[in-house]
Order: structure tokens, then sequence, then C-alpha cells
């Protein structure tokens, strides 16, 4: 058996651990399709041409722990303050391990209809929003995609209705530690409608010398005249491993 369905072996038996760990959400089905597309589909090489200057081969050489088969570590609280944004008011969302920390995290008040919250929360709290706005279109890729949707749970997601504006910057600080070598898989959501604006800063962050695999999908859908500021930081060990795909629809304006 090659490396590559060596690892896939893995996963597929951590996902039937998964499940019994989460509950019966409204993602069932869809981590159980993702499943199947996982097992039948092939990672990316260098024959691909978005990844032709990429090799993937270290990460299928690590077996990754998929989050939340374990929680949060504590040793991430020391070097918190090291990545809060200084002498700037923002809302701040903490995910330590890819599952969002309601204690670290301060989310202000904002105008009525304005949603910034975390998948799982809103999963459970409105399901039906989630299920309007999670789209399936970021699965179609390769296996890494797949994997993101063979565990979906937490993510952020930020909704601004028509004609709303959010004004203080919204700061997603994502911390990997060292504990288990985690697979962090942020599921994450932006919608603007028309007329809106905001600025969203997400920072990836690693304890030193943590070993970890992020594999991230996030969808962020802009109708007209709206202007979305999106920042990506990376302040990650060395040892870390790191995927990200965005699909962005924007509407013209």
């Amino acid at each position: 058996m090659n490396k590559e369905n060596n690892i896939k072996d893995w996963y597929l038996e951590n996902f039937n651990q998964f499940n019994k760990v989460v509950s019966d959400d409204i993602f069932k089905s869809l981590r159980k399709e993702a499943s199947a597309k996982f097992e039948n589909s092939d990672f990316p090489t260098k024959k691909d041409e978005e990844w032709k200057y990429t090799s993937i081969s270290p990460i299928l050489n690590h077996e990754f722990t998929p989050s939340p088969l374990f929680m949060g570590d504590k040793e991430v609280l020391p070097i918190i303050d090291k990545y809060l944004i200084k002498d700037l008011e923002v809302h701040l969302l903490v995910f330590v391990n890819g599952i969002f920390n309601k204690e670290l995290s301060k989310i202000g008040e904002v105008e009525n209809g304005i949603i910034i919250d975390n998948l799982y929360n809103l999963s459970k709290n409105n399901p039906e929003f989630i299920s309007e706005h999670l789209s399936t279109k970021n699965d179609t890729n390769n296996s890494f995609n797949f994997l993101n949707n063979v565990f979906t749970y937490d993510g952020f997601v930020v909704y601004i209705p028509k004609n709303k504006v959010i004004e203080k910057p919204i700061h997603v600080l994502n911390i990997a530690s060292n504990i288990n070598k985690p697979l962090v898989q942020p599921r994450n959501i932006v919608i603007a409608e028309a007329n809106t604006e905001a600025n969203i800063i997400t920072e990836y962050v690693g304890t030193e010398k943590s070993e970890y695999f992020t594999n991230i999908l996030t969808d962020i859908s802009v109708d007209e005249n709206s202007h979305i500021t999106f920042f990506k930081l990376q302040n990650e060990s060395n040892a870390a491993y790191h995927i990200d795909k965005t699909e962005i629809i924007q509407k013209a304006s």
C-alpha cells in the first residue's frame, strides 16, 4: 500500500471516531458525502498546473489528528498577548486548534442584522442560515478540499446585510499548539450584501516548534458596491504545514 493510501486510511479511521464525538448536526450529510469523495479522490501532484511548484509529499508523511478529537491546549495562553493587535479596537475571535474559544474572544456590539460568530455556534442556533450559505463549490478540486468537508466543525462567519458597515476591524486569531499534531481545518464564510463595508484580519500562529497542518476553506460572497478588505497574516512554526483555498464570488459594481 502506498503512502497516499496509508494516509487516507488514517483520516477515514479518524472520521469514524470523529462521528462518535460530534453530535448529530446539520453537517452530517456533508461529512458523509465528502468522506466518499475523499476516499476516491487523489491528492494533487506536480503534474497538476496549480501545484507544479509544490510538493505535498511531506504532508503525507504525518498522521495529523483532526479537531475536535482533542480540545484546546493551555500552552497557547502565554503567547496570545504577543499576537493581539495593540492600540486598535477590534472584534476578536480566537480559535485554538481549530475550536472557537469564547473566553479568549471579544466580540463587541454590532448593528442589528450583522453576524460575527463561529460556525459551530451558528449551526446550533441558526441552522437555516448555515444550510443556505454553506457552499459546496469549494469541495470540487482535490483531496484536501474534500478532507476539510469530512471534518467540518468550526470556523468564522461574517454576514453583513444590505447598507450596513462594520466599523471596527474583525481580527480572527487562529492558534495551533503541539498537542497531538493537530489537523486544523477552518471552514469560513463571509457574506457582504450590497453597499456594505468591513475589514477582516485573519492570522495564523503556532507555538514554538509546533508540528501541525492547517487546511482551510473560505467562501466569500460580495454584492454590488461592497468593500471587503481581507488580510491574511502567517506567523507560524517552521514545522507547520498550511494549505488555503479561498473562493470569492464578486458581483459587478
